[in-house]
């Protein structure tokens, strides 16, 4: 009989590590959950830089502040997701907070 991804990764050391079996979960529910919560947090990405471009930066630099800020506000929320993954083992996802930048935008 053949083995299916799931049942490949489930036996394998990540789905052991990840406890996968004991939390009565598979690798394609936990992929489709990811994929959930990705897409949940995309806004925050244009938002959160569109909010801290236009709290005081000079017009003509204001593209390239933008951008900078799109990078760095996608670089924190992954290396925060991946982090609470990897090292502390809950499926959480992490993103940089809006509200004091919203403040600031005013």
């Amino acid at each position: 009989m053949e083995k299916g991804v799931n049942d490949a990764v489930l036996e394998s050391r990540v789905g052991k590590y990840f406890k996968l079996d004991e939390r009565k979960s598979s690798f394609t529910k936990e992929l489709r959950a990811g994929t959930a919560t990705f897409l949940t947090m995309a806004y925050i990405i244009t938002v959160n830089a569109t909010i801290l471009a236009y709290s005081g930066g000079y017009q003509s630099c204001l593209d390239k502040t933008k951008s900078d800020l799109v990078v760095a506000t996608l670089l924190s929320a992954m290396i925060g997701s991946f982090a609470m993954g990897i090292l502390a083992n809950l499926p959480l996802g992490l993103a940089p907070g809006m509200g004091p930048n919203a403040f600031r935008g005013l």
